[in-house]
């Protein structure tokens, strides 16, 4: 009967966990992750959306469906690299190979960085933020670097499903522009270091058409303000079917208006401050995930590790100098 140490190190157990990381990382691929419950019930059927948000699926890397097996693994490489370097330190020296354990200890590390870097998004002790951008808006990122959205279109199933949402975009620095143009997709994030921007949502939402005299546009959607001379304007609802909007206009503070401000209708041709309503119109709006990943770094020195390490198998192999 093999003793738990040595159980703990089996072969069986690494292909068996191996096989499982595999078929569950393809699976999570496939569904798209970190949604609220209504999205998956609107676009699975009922029993299946159940199952995906019950068991944590939707959010695949944080749950205990990948912690937990991945705590394992990682008990599992630790022992296998700890019964092998121990035997290699028993031999002479000039036959002892280490290219495996460099290789064991590169795996090691990637599973306790990904451990820890999860553990910490659940503490949320990462820095994140969310931002709604339409076509030509921008926003600035940490390193005086600036994201533009070029252009966002959304793709379909036959049957009127969302398949998929797609963000192009512009880094500038400085003013100046860092190419290529880079895509944000559903599940494939921008990543800038340790900085990941991610496809979040999408959607539409109805807007002001603003213009002043000397020609300067801008939209105004739902929910924004703008400045004008007796305080702000914050538009509250478009109805482009009778081509009018409602807003209200609030006093600036310490004025002899109302301190509860106003309702007013704006229609085409309306005044607000310097601008005038020259239409109405639909704005497409890419919300842009952004998130700090602490443990990243710790990600790409693992890798290059085991790359180290698989490095000089090869080479050991390529000499002939294997010895049993």
């Amino acid at each position: 009967m093999p003793t738990p140490f040595k159980a703990l190190r089996s072969l069986k157990l690494t292909f068996l966990l191996l096989s499982y990381f595999a078929a569950m990382g393809i699976s999570a691929s496939l569904v798209p992750q970190g949604r609220d419950a209504d999205y998956y019930r609107a676009a699975m059927p009922a029993f299946l959306a159940d199952l995906v948000t019950k068991t944590g699926f939707s959010n695949f890397f944080a749950s205990l469906l990948f912690l937990v097996p991945a705590f394992i693994f990682f008990a599992n490489l630790s022992s296998c690299a700890a019964f092998r370097l121990s035997r290699e330190l028993r031999k002479d020296r000039k036959k002892r190979r280490h290219g495996p354990d460099i290789l064991h200890l590169g795996l090691v590390l990637l599973v306790a960085s990904v451990v820890v870097g999860q553990a910490a998004k659940q503490s949320g002790q990462e820095t994140s933020g969310f931002v709604r951008l339409s076509v030509g808006e921008a926003v600035q990122l940490s390193g005086g670097m600036l994201l533009v959205l070029k252009s966002l279109r959304e793709e379909r199933y036959v049957d009127g499903r969302p398949k998929d949402w797609i963000s192009e975009v512009e880094l500038r620095k400085d003013g100046v522009l860092i190419p290529p143009a880079r895509e944000i997709r559903v599940n494939h994030p921008l990543r800038l270091g340790a900085l990941s921007i991610r496809q979040s949502s999408y959607g539409v939402e109805r807007a002001l058409k603003l213009r002043t005299a000397s020609g300067e546009a801008r939209s105004l959607a739902g929910g924004e303000s703008l400045d004008i001379d007796s305080g702000s304007l914050m538009l509250m609802a478009v109805d482009p079917m009778r081509g009018t909007a409602i807003a209200r206009e609030e006093p600036k503070a310490g004025s002899e208006a109302s301190a509860a401000g106003r309702i007013v209708s704006l229609g085409i041709g309306s005044k607000i401050g310097d601008f005038t309503v020259e239409g109405m119109e639909e704005l497409a709006l890419s919300g842009l995930m952004a998130s700090y990943d602490p443990a990243f770094p710790a990600i790409i020195a693992s890798c290059l590790v085991a790359a180290l390490g698989i490095g000089l198998t090869l080479a050991r192999k390529l000499r002939g100098g294997f010895p049993e």
